[in-house]
This record gives C-alpha cells, sequence and structure tokens, in this order.
C-alpha cells in the first residue's frame, strides 16, 4: 500500500504540470483575443499583416493598387502597400480564399468568401453583387475564369464547370470511398470532441469548465501535499522534541540519590 502512495504521488508530480498547462493554454485559446490584447498591443485595424493572408490581387489598371484578402477581412492599398484600408463589403469579409481581376467586357473584381460565396464588383469594391452559384455547391476554396467568362469553382468536395456566364454548371465530385468518409468523419469527432466544436455554442463554456476544474485540481493536489509534508514535517519535530525530554528526564539527578 505504501509502494503504491508513493507511485501515485510520483505520477501526479509528473503530469500535474502538464495537466496544467493544457487547462491553462484551452483557456487561452477559447479568449486568444481577449488575451491577445493584454499580451501585445494590437496592430491597426486597417492593416492585414497582424491576420492570416489568404489571397492578394493587383489591379490591371493600376499597379500600385494591390488587393489582400485574409481570414477576417479583405483589404485595399493605394500605393503599393505602404498604406491599407478596410474594403466593405456587404457581407463579413471572412476566409477571403480567392481574388481575381478579369478585364473583358468591364475591369471586374472576383472575391471568394469560403462560406459566404462569390462577389464582384466594376468599380474596384465601391459597390458589390452577388454572383449566382449552383444549388448545393459547398464552400469555394478557389475561383477561376476561362476564356468566355464562365467560372470554375474548386473545394474540397470536387469542382464546378460553367462553360460561359451565365451558364449551367458541370459538377465533377472528388472521388471518396466510402470507407474514406466513415474514417474522416470519426477523425473530425475527435477534433469536435477536443476543441468544444461537438457541442457548438455550448463548446466554448464547457472546454473552460473543464480547464478550470482540471487547474483546481491540480492547485488543490499541490496543496494536499504541501499539507501533507508541513504535518509529517511537524510531526518530526514533536518526536524530536520529545526525544530531547526524554533524555533530560533520564539525566537528571534523582531525590535522595
Amino acid at each position: 500500500m505504501s509502494n503504491q502512495r508513493h507511485l501515485h504521488r510520483l505520477i501526479g508530480l509528473v503530469s500535474s504540470p502538464l495537466i496544467l498547462l493544457a487547462a491553462c493554454t484551452t483557456l487561452g485559446l477559447n479568449h486568444k483575443d481577449w488575451l491577445q490584447g493584454r499580451l501585445a498591443p494590437p496592430l491597426p485595424a486597417t492593416t492585414p499583416h497582424q491576420r492570416y493572408i489568404l489571397s492578394s490581387t493587383v489591379n490591371p489598371a493600376n499597379a500600385r493598387q494591390l488587393f489582400v484578402g485574409t481570414n477576417d477581412g479583405l483589404f485595399v492599398s493605394p500605393d503599393g502597400g505602404k498604406h491599407w484600408e478596410n474594403l466593405p463589403m456587404p457581407v463579413k469579409a471572412v476566409q477571403v480564399s480567392s481574388l481575381l481581376f478579369t478585364t473583358r467586357p468591364t475591369r471586374t473584381l472576383w472575391v471568394v468568401l469560403r462560406d459566404r460565396g462569390v462577389w464582384r464588383s466594376v468599380d474596384d469594391g465601391a459597390h458589390w453583387a452577388p454572383v449566382p452559384l449552383p444549388a448545393g455547391q459547398p464552400a469555394v476554396a478557389s475561383l477561376a475564369l476561362n476564356a468566355d467568362g464562365g467560372m470554375v469553382l474548386v473545394s474540397a468536395r470536387g469542382t464546378w464547370v460553367q462553360a460561359r456566364p451565365g451558364g449551367p454548371f458541370m459538377t465533377h465530385r472528388a472521388h471518396e470511398n466510402p470507407e474514406d468518409r466513415e474514417g474522416k468523419r470519426r477523425l473530425q469527432l475527435f477534433y469536435d470532441l477536443h476543441d468544444g466544436q461537438y457541442w457548438r455554442d455550448f463548446g466554448v463554456p464547457i472546454t473552460d469548465g473543464v480547464a478550470i476544474a482540471l487547474i483546481a485540481l491540480v492547485a488543490t493536489g499541490y496543496g494536499l501535499a504541501l499539507q501533507a509534508a508541513w504535518r509529517k514535517r511537524q510531526r518530526r519535530i514533536r518526536g524530536r522534541w520529545r526525544g530531547k525530554l526524554a533524555l533530560k528526564a533520564e539525566s537528571a539527578p534523582t531525590r535522595g540519590g
């Protein structure tokens, strides 16, 4: 039993820092925006450089006008990248996965928002119009235009080809075995359970609660260990004093001796 206690204590001492690290980093990732604003001053909101850059293009009529798409916004620079400003869109510009210009019949800027479809502007981003997409088409990762102006949409699930503007789309589904699909579904389930996405809107509160519980578990474990060490030390001190008092009593001269 004593060996089991020592082994349990050793495992706790080794694993508790890792548990504490995992719990603290989970809280940090769940609230990274709040944490980033306190660890380092944020960069100006009108520059794309503090975001994840996903795409870029240049205005063919003005080589100094640059457009950059990020995970959280579309940005434009009028002077070759020296200054930047956020380019507003009718919807939130999240995951700007593709940008390109065409010049026929009019100069047009095409923007792909992975979860919000394809948008186009004929006045360099001042006004926007949505582009009709095929029904059931999943998140777009990339956009290309053929010589006749038809679109080619590429996503993880396949390719959609339009021969001419406004025409029908031909679908080429990505080949996937049922076993592969089931394996990916199970693997995605592990990821969703790990980061809390499985519980949707409740994911962050649940993982926060688990992380706080783990931190409390480690803290109380250390507290109990320190308390046990303190009591053991006190018992040793009292034992030493009892021993000294006993020796003193034995060495003291008796009456009538």
